[in-house]
């Protein structure tokens, strides 16, 4: 009879356990100060998105330690993305500090996504599920991974860095301005 129970419970048990079990397998945790992080941020986004009828502006930046960087708004409305534009400097050599517009654009709904330049034309939605499904789940024994949420409790920066990575190695987003449009 034990032998029979043990069979009967132990598909149950690993069952229940299968997805922390995978997680730690892999080198992955659950209880880290990022995710819990994470998961306050996302439950403010879908509280708050509804009553903004979903419709926001938001802008991911990307800047090197080389002096040149670039910017990407995208535009949301009624939970599409309608817009985006770009804007690629680099600090001029004859004035220190100074920045120089090397490319702009700007795309609407008829032209969207024409340019290879810039961040994906995402919503927030979007970006919230590949900063868990991609970025926070890496393997932290190989990545420091970065999760902060400054814009109003909402996504500001999900990613990671590999270790032993010098200069320009952050895989993620960097959003530095959010705004309701309604």
């Amino acid at each position: 009879m034990k032998k029979i129970t043990l069979l009967l419970i132990y598909p149950v048990l690993i069952s229940l356990s299968g997805c922390e079990l995978g997680l730690l397998q892999s080198g992955k945790s659950t209880e880290n100060k990022e995710v819990k992080n994470y998961q306050k941020s996302y439950e403010k986004w879908l509280s708050d998105k509804q009553a903004y009828k979903e419709s926001y502006q938001y802008v991911v930046t990307f800047s090197s330690w080389a002096g040149f960087g670039e910017s990407t708004t995208i535009t949301v409305n009624r939970g599409i993305v309608t817009g985006r534009s770009y804007e690629a400097w680099k600090f001029r050599d004859d004035k220190p500090g100074e920045k120089e517009i090397t490319t702009q654009w700007t795309e609407n709904t008829e032209n969207l996504n024409s340019h290879q330049e810039g961040a994906t034309s995402q919503t927030l939605d979007q970006l919230y599920q590949q900063c868990s499904t991609d970025w926070l789940h890496v393997n932290p024994s190989q990545h420091t991974v970065y999760f902060e949420n400054e814009n109003n409790g909402l996504l500001s920066l999900c990613g990671y860095v590999p270790k032993n990575c010098a200069d320009d190695c952050f895989t993620g987003v960097r959003i530095s301005d959010f705004n309701w449009l309604e």
